[in-house]
């Protein structure tokens, strides 16, 4: 098991844009799917009097807008340039440190 899971993280480090890529995308794919659900309910309240509760869906819109901003997140985590690939390196601020010099370490 250990050994699946090792190969596990080491593929997915090795197509991490293509994880990002396939999470927006569903991502995408629930957000259609709740604003037209709430869209329809807002139509079928005002001309069906019916009872739905549009609040939910605002909760669902909130939670799917959450998921975007850690999936940009994890993107841009894995967007940081590693030492051995180039010159830039992934630093702890950028308007602490000169850019193209690796950091020290030393605080």
């Amino acid at each position: 098991m250990k050994e699946k899971f090792i190969r596990f993280a080491q593929w997915s480090q090795k197509n991490w844009l293509s994880i990002v890529t396939v999470l927006t995308l569903v991502e995408s794919l629930f957000l259609c799917l709740v604003l037209i659900s709430w869209l329809i309910g807002y139509y079928c309240n005002a001309l069906l009097d019916t009872k739905f509760d549009l609040q939910s869906c605002l909760s669902g819109v909130t939670i799917i807008g959450a998921s975007f901003i850690s999936t940009i997140g994890l993107a841009g985590a894995g967007w940081v340039k590693r030492k051995e690939d180039v010159k830039e390196y992934a630093i702890r601020s950028k308007f602490n440190s000169i850019v193209g010099i690796e950091p020290s370490g030393e605080e």
